[in-house]
């Protein structure tokens, strides 16, 4: 009956067209606007400003802390920061525990690249080039994953 109905729809609004009025079609890059439509041309997007990026890169630290300690229980205290580095910033979760062979064992690199895939826009949005867990002794290295390219 569904289908029935939409078809009937269909041929009445095909019926009653005018015959020099006909539907916009797609061009395969963009929509042709048939006769009489109008082109409604939309503003591009604002530049997002440093203080947007700077929000952007607060709520990824706040979150990013949340999901390495629910991934790490049983480490108290890690902490996050952001660091300037080539290209834009670097997301670091600290503890005395990580270092630079954190990735290669246990499931930390598993966590960190789903956490990308899952605020993917908010790193752009951020700046947000790498994402990684670092020492907080100063002795142990860091390890990261680059974002992108």
């Amino acid at each position: 009956m569904g289908r029935l109905c939409s078809f009937a729809i269909f041929v009445l609004v095909a019926f009653f067209l005018a015959p020099g009025e006909s539907l916009a079609r797609w061009d395969g890059d963009r929509w042709i606007p048939g006769p009489g439509q109008k082109v409604v041309k939309r503003a591009p997007p604002k530049p997002l400003t440093e203080k947007d990026r700077k929000e952007a890169r607060d709520a990824l630290l706040l979150s990013y802390r949340l999901v390495m300690s629910k991934a790490h229980p049983h480490l108290n205290y890690i902490t996050t920061r952001t660091t300037k580095t080539k290209g834009g910033y670097a997301l670091w979760a600290r503890h005395e525990y990580f270092g630079a062979y954190t990735l290669s064992i246990g499931d930390t690199a598993k966590v960190i690249q789903m956490f990308i895939d899952a605020t993917m826009p908010d790193l752009i949005k951020g700046k947000i080039v790498k994402v990684g867990v670092q020492s907080s002794a100063g002795y142990g290295g860091s390890s990261w994953l680059n974002i992108g390219n």
